[in-house]
């Protein structure tokens, strides 16, 4: 019934989604830099947990699970990603020698 719609809307205002960013409300144009404005919000409190990084894989993970169904494209992510220093967001994108690329406060 109903109770599943219910039950995944209280998960993403658990996790700190509670209106997704989607291409559909913003239109092509602002997507990625409202998406990195929500990915920025979103994975602060995950980096204070973890110790201030983490992979860009775990992020991708970490956040389209908390979005449920209406997921973001690893595309879109890396675009939304590229965005955080000129949107002077407090997380950053790095990448290791090894190419490992990770998400940092």
């Amino acid at each position: 019934g109903g109770e599943g719609g219910d039950e995944c809307g209280a998960l993403l205002m658990q996790a700190g989604i509670l209106s997704p960013v989607s291409k559909e409300v913003t239109g092509q144009s602002l997507f990625h830099s409202e998406l990195a404005g929500q990915l920025a919000d979103f994975l602060t409190p995950h980096l204070a947990k973890g110790g201030g990084t983490m992979t860009l894989t775990d992020a991708f993970c970490l956040y389209n699970r908390a979005r449920g169904i209406d997921m973001v494209s690893p595309a879109d992510l890396r675009k939304a990603t590229e965005l955080f220093e000129a949107k002077k967001l407090p997380v950053r994108v790095e990448k290791f020698s090894s190419g490992v690329l990770v998400v940092r406060r």
